[in-house]
């Protein structure tokens, strides 16, 4: 089982119908790969659950300081709607300009490179996780004339 945990972004900008339906469609995608979401609202000065990895959005990028001690955890880390992260070209215009007032509505749409980043993180994950569940090979204990 695959764990994730979703950390949304600004609670002014998230209430909105495009908003809630971007966080869906980016739920239902991790979900339709076999892996478990939780939800995270991204509050000041909090850190998210454990999971084998994170998606955040936009302030909920900001989390990412919670893993500057552990580099595993932060490699796990994936970014959109933020200028270190996966954006919309329109939207990263946006934050070149400024970032000033309302995000634009292609702030919330999922793109094909946020996707991409999801499925190629939870590949490495299944590759890790068959690599550590593999049983190493039996081997036969030497007999000895002696003991019967």
């Amino acid at each position: 089982m695959i764990t994730a945990v979703f950390i949304k972004g600004n609670p002014k900008f998230i209430k909105t119908e495009l908003a809630k339906d971007y966080y869906q469609e980016i739920i239902q995608f991790m979900e339709g790969l076999g892996v478990t979401v939780t939800l995270d609202d991204g509050a000041d000065y909090t850190c998210p659950p454990k999971a084998d990895f994170y998606v955040a959005h936009s302030r909920g990028c900001g989390r990412a300081s919670c893993f500057e001690n552990k580099p595993d955890e932060l490699a796990n880390f994936i970014r959109f709607g933020d200028p270190d992260g996966i954006c919309h070209p329109k939207d990263r215009a946006w934050f070149d300009a400024g970032a000033k007032g309302i995000p634009p509505n292609e702030h919330f749409v999922f793109t094909a490179d946020q996707k991409l980043a999801i499925e190629q993180k939870v590949a490495e994950i299944k590759a890790k996780q068959s690599v550590s569940n593999e049983v190493p090979p039996r081997q036969s204990a030497s007999r000895r004339p002696s003991v019967r």
